[in-house]
């Protein structure tokens, strides 16, 4: 018997997140000054022209366009944008992905949303090394975007939720009749539309949705959604219907309609924030100034929130390890001009995140985006700041652990327990082939294939249940992570 990787894979979760967390360090990088008017509502960071660097496309909401802007020597992001795409009126949804199946393309294409058209984009990525983007026209109404007309901020979200290898697309329909509010989603059919028969199932809580993310809450291999209700004070989360053609939110296992604890819930994050296993909720409050966090419990329940005030109204909170420590920090940007991360401690209860650190982001931020920059392999921290017409990238300088090598930051295996496939969510930084090597608890190889950025899965459905060893590897290192098969 392997007994190094034998001890590996029984070695207890608690013991990594018993370490002393490492400061996070971030500091003030690049300022991109936008067009006048631009006034961004969402921003999308991948490597457009293939220089192994991550650039940055800003949703321009004010001037109803897509602006793409490339870094160059010394982190910085030259103006004027390498092109500016239109992209319906008023668009507040964007997504960098493949506009293919991920293995036979590599290039990262763009699609945006407009509430007010109705309607999606898509960029196509011209593959040249140039960073442009050709749209894809698909008629006078070939580009539909829901049910009905008349929709004001959607979110747009990008995620394979039938484990097809293309993505799928879900988004908010926050129309005024409120029979078709909801989230939806909508497959990717080919590289130039998405579906033609409309969304493949929705969730429609009954009220207009301000956000929405999703998860798997309950680890069934099928992701939920969870949704907002600032009018209520409330949020919603619904458990999917297991499907061979994907989730079903239309026909769901469950629906739970939930008090946020706090006033007018605009925004709504995931993330497993004390080591479980299990996604937890996080929901920016506009009125209140507070984050409430919920925990997810093994009953698909989520008990009494702890709260965490803020300096003014927040605009979006994410979930995300910033100092690779094993836990996951929070970061929240607030409608009084500051980004403000919270560290988590390890603790229990809502001492878990204290004091949060403070740095200026400009006028009325409003966008917010955590990944790799500057290729050092740690999340850095992108900000849209809607009143100043800036975006604004704060560079991370944190130390880190051996637990969890820095090249690996980003990356995200789930469900785990897993049932049926692992998802392996990837860093589009993440350079160069990666396999994916799954051994069981004598360091058997039971199943080895290549993966690629953002998206990819591992069927387990044929695995005996128990403790295996997930492995990836690249070119510049190995990662290994315990994953348990039910």
């Amino acid at each position: 018997m392997n007994k190094p990787l034998l001890c590996l894979l029984l070695a207890p979760l608690s013991a990594a997140l018993a370490q002393q967390p490492t400061p996070i360090n971030l500091q003030p990088g690049a300022v991109i000054t936008l067009p006048a008017g631009a006034a961004p509502s969402a921003l999308a960071v991948a490597d457009f022209n293939q220089d192994g660097q991550a650039d940055i496309a800003v949703c321009q909401r004010g001037l109803n366009s897509v602006g793409v802007y490339l870094q160059a020597s010394g982190v910085t992001f030259p103006n004027p944008a390498v092109g500016t795409y239109p992209a319906g009126t008023a668009p507040t949804g964007l997504v960098a992905v493949p506009l293919g199946h991920s293995a036979s393309r590599p290039s990262i294409d763009l699609v945006a949303a407009s509430g007010p058209s109705s309607s999606y984009t898509l960029l196509t990525n011209n593959n040249n090394g140039t960073g442009t983007f050709t749209p894809v026209s698909n008629g006078v109404s070939g580009n539909f975007l829901g049910y009905t007309v008349g929709a004001v901020s959607p979110q747009l979200l990008a995620y394979d939720l039938d484990s097809n290898g293309w993505a799928d697309f879900v988004f908010t329909h926050d129309v005024p009749n409120v029979v078709y509010a909801g989230a939806y989603w909508e497959r990717l059919m080919n590289s130039t539309r998405l579906s033609s028969t409309g969304p493949q199932t929705w969730a429609r809580p009954g009220y207009l949705p301000s956000s929405v993310a999703i998860s798997d809450f309950n680890r069934d291999g099928f992701v939920d959604v969870v949704q907002t209700n600032p009018r209520g004070h409330e949020f919603t989360v619904t458990l999917s219907a297991p499907s061979a053609s994907g989730p079903s939110w239309s026909i769901a296992t469950n629906v739970q309609r939930l008090p946020s604890n706090g006033l007018r819930p605009v925004f709504v994050a995931t993330g497993d924030v004390n080591g479980d296993l299990l996604p937890d909720i996080a929901l920016a409050h506009e009125t209140s100034q507070e984050i409430t966090l919920f925990l997810n419990t093994r009953t698909t329940q989520f008990i009494a929130p702890a709260a965490y005030p803020l300096s003014g109204a927040p605009r979006q909170v994410l979930l995300k390890d910033l100092n690779n420590d094993n836990r996951t920090d929070m970061v929240v940007v607030t409608a009084d001009g500051w980004l403000q991360v919270f560290e988590n401690s390890g603790s229990a209860g809502v001492s878990r995140y204290g004091t949060p650190i403070m740095l200026a982001a400009g006028v009325d931020p409003v966008a917010l985006q955590l990944v790799d920059v500057d290729g050092d392999r740690r999340l850095d921290v992108v900000v849209g700041c809607a009143g100043d017409h800036t975006v604004r990238v704060f560079l991370n300088r944190s130390g880190t652990l051996a637990s969890r090598p820095a090249q690996w930051a980003g990356v995200e295996v789930f469900p785990n327990p897993a049932h049926e496939r692992l998802t392996l969510q990837l860093p589009v930084s993440l350079r160069g082939p990666v396999t994916a090597t799954l051994r069981d608890a004598l360091g058997r190889v039971v199943r080895q294939q290549a993966v690629a950025a953002p998206l990819a899965t591992l069927s387990v459905a044929d695995l005996s249940p128990g403790v295996y060893a997930l492995q990836l590897s690249t070119a510049e290192g190995t990662m290994t992570q315990r994953v348990v098969v039910e």
